[in-house]
């Protein structure tokens, strides 16, 4: 049985196309970026995304709008054998309820367990594709105006301290009721860098959640090859696709795209996309991607395999 599973994996592994790199040079690459920052080695106690499964003892880093609905369901499934037809609704109490438990959840001895000798996995996704994801869907309303006071609208991305240290205008006030355009969104975000806040964790940096350099992960998932690696999590967690047939919207086979023009972010003015590229950067490097802020193009293409480049 072990022989099929490694036949099994080396062949998914040789299926991928040259541009997509294996999993063990992913690693190999993390490890070597990691190298460059020695002041990232130590784990911090901001553990919330860092997901136990202990029936089939899995670690995963889940990051906000990376894929993170699909694959709480898919450890809730694992867990319960059910699969919730509304998972957008499932809420971090929700998940806890199914025994998906963050690794802040648990004590010393067992994290020490849990770190060493579970299987972990860590799933990513272009930090600017990610950044106009948490826009659009939490911010960007169009043509529906967000009817909410400004305590209510910002309360739930500031906490009452931070507010009140910032000391907002009447004007800014104002603005911050309304919808947000993605220029809005990025001033309020540089006013976190600024203001030294902690980032919310929709558009948090990846490595900060995952903490890649401090955790020696197994496996690395990206969202962009979803259909090349979800096989591996399906492993992971004993499923197959009949387990849960949802996970075909994010495994297209019409391809897949390492390349992608996103033309909204022509509305931000250049010194503050400055400060978006600043704020992403180790993640851009860690993780192997790329933006172009003349051409507004996200790549996914910054890890070196042999004598070409790969995602």
């Amino acid at each position: 049985m072990e022989s099929n599973q490694t036949e099994e994996k080396v062949n998914q592994e040789d299926a991928r196309p040259s541009e997509v790199c294996s999993n063990e040079r992913r690693l190999v690459n993390i490890k070597a970026k990691c190298e460059k920052h020695p002041e990232l080695a130590k784990l911090t106690g901001f553990q919330a995304h860092l997901k136990v499964d202990p029936k089939n003892k899995v670690l995963f880093c889940l990051v906000r709008k990376a894929g993170s609905t699909s694959v709480h369901n898919l450890m809730h499934m694992a867990l319960t054998g059910t699969y919730l037809d509304d998972p957008e609704n499932c809420g971090e109490d929700c998940w806890q309820a199914s025994g998906i438990l963050p690794l802040s959840r648990y004590d010393d001895r067992q994290k020490k367990e849990i770190l060493g000798s579970y299987h972990k996995i860590i799933v990513v996704r272009h930090p600017f594709e990610r950044y106009l994801s948490c826009w659009v869907n939490k911010f960007k309303f169009p043509g529906v105006p967000v009817n909410m006071d400004y305590e209510k609208e910002v309360q739930s991305w500031m906490n009452i301290t931070q507010i009140q240290a910032l000391n907002f205008s009447d004007e800014i006030r104002a603005e911050l009721a309304k919808e947000m355009t993605l220029s809005e969104l990025t001033k309020l975000v540089d006013l976190y860098e600024r203001e030294k806040l902690r980032h919310d964790s929709h558009w948090r940096q990846m490595y900060q959640v995952c903490q890649p350099c401090a955790i020696q992960y197994d496996y690395m998932v990206r969202v962009e090859t979803m259909q090349f690696d979800s096989n591996h999590i399906l492993q992971k967690l004993n499923l197959t696709e009949e387990n849960f047939p949802q996970l075909n919207h994010h495994r297209s086979t019409s391809g897949y795209k390492l390349e992608k023009d996103l033309p909204d972010f022509s509305s931000v003015p250049s010194d503050v996309m400055d400060t978006l590229h600043k704020l992403y950067q180790t993640d851009l490097d860690m993780f192997g991607y790329s933006f172009d802020k003349s051409t507004f193009t996200a790549k996914c293409d910054g890890f070196e395999a042999n004598d070409h480049h790969c995602c």
